[in-house]
Order: structure tokens, then C-alpha cells, then sequence
């Protein structure tokens, strides 16, 4: 093998391997419940699921069913129902493992269920809460809501991690120890 040939390969394995930190739910673990008739007494849950392809939370918790993505939650009901009018009736996701970078904002991206507003919903670092008390749905009705963390509000040159940066170093010292050997 040429020197320039071994010079091109690490350098393109270097540049390859850089990558960014992802904030987000998509490989995490998180528990949902559904809460009633405050938003500390659990009904159903909770159950735990990893982020990922399908729906995680397929009609355990109630008629409706939670679909969670990188940023998003889909909340589709499964069939008519009306939600009893309590101090908080609803769904809550958290982080399962400690492990999801902190929540700092929770906004609705499309809603059809009729009386829903941000109002009914809540976050900390760690959980979100949907209140649905005293509101009917109609099977397939849906809400989805997007999620933004702590580090996906990144500046628009994004720092690349440690680890990343190591090798695209031990990249460039290899292609000058090549360099100096031709």
C-alpha cells in the first residue's frame, strides 16, 4: 500500500468517525402511567419500554395508545371515551433510567382532541403530563406533541465529543508519520 493511499485511509477514518452528541428519547428507557385522581395516584403502570421502532405504548394504559419518537409523543385513542372530571386525570412519561438529557420544553404540533390546550400540559427535567380529565374522544383521535432537551438547543457549529476529536487526532498524527516516512 502507498503511503498516500495510507495517509487518505486515516485521514477518512478520522473525518468518519465524527459525530455528535443526540439528545433525545429513541434508545432510552422510559415508564409511562396513567395518573388519576391526582397527579400523584397511579392507575395504570407503570410499564417501561425502550425508545425505538413501533409503538411503546400500545393500549396498556388506558383506551389510547403512546407512540414515543426522538422528539415527539403521539397520544391516539383506541376508541370513544370521556375522561372523568378530577384534580388531574392522564398520562405520564418519564425518564426511566435517569439517563435522557433534561426536558425543557414540551409544545403541542398538532391536536385533535377538542378542549385541549397547553394549559393541561406539564414538565419537569424528568416527566411530562398530559391532564385529559372531563374531555371526550372519538376513536383515532389524536395529539402529538414535540420535546426539545438541554443539548438539542446546540449553537450552529455543534462541538464535537472527546472521544471523536482523539481520533480524528490519532487520524492526523498517522498521516504525518506517513508523510515523513515517503
Amino acid at each position: 500500500m502507498t503511503s498516500k493511499l495510507a495517509s487518505t485511509l486515516i485521514l477518512a477514518l478520522g473525518l468518519g468517525a465524527t459525530s455528535l452528541a443526540n439528545a433525545g428519547f429513541i434508545g432510552q428507557t422510559v415508564s409511562g402511567a396513567h395518573l388519576a385522581p391526582t397527579i400523584n395516584d397511579v392507575v395504570d403502570g407503570p410499564f417501561s419500554a425502550v425508545v425505538g421502532a413501533g409503538v411503546e405504548f400500545p393500549g396498556n394504559l388506558g383506551p389510547y395508545s403512546v407512540d414515543v419518537s426522538d422528539t415527539n409523543l403521539l397520544l391516539t385513542f383506541l376508541s370513544t371515551a370521556t375522561a372523568l372530571p378530577m384534580t388531574f386525570n392522564g398520562f405520564r412519561l418519564s425518564d426511566g433510567n435517569s439517563s435522557i438529557d433534561a426536558i425543557t420544553g414540551v409544545t403541542i404540533a398538532s391536536n385533535q382532541w377538542a378542549g385541549f390546550d397547553i394549559s393541561r400540559l406539564s414538565f419537569d427535567a424528568n416527566n411530562i403530563w398530559v391532564n385529559m380529565q372531563s374531555l371526550s374522544f372519538v376513536d383515532g383521535q389524536a395529539l402529538s406533541l414535540d420535546v426539545t432537551f438541554a443539548t438539542t438547543q446546540q449553537p450552529p457549529n455543534p462541538t464535537p465529543e472527546p472521544a471523536t476529536l482523539a481520533l480524528l487526532g490519532l487520524g492526523l498524527f498517522g498521516l504525518g508519520a506517513m508523510r515523513r516516512k515517503a
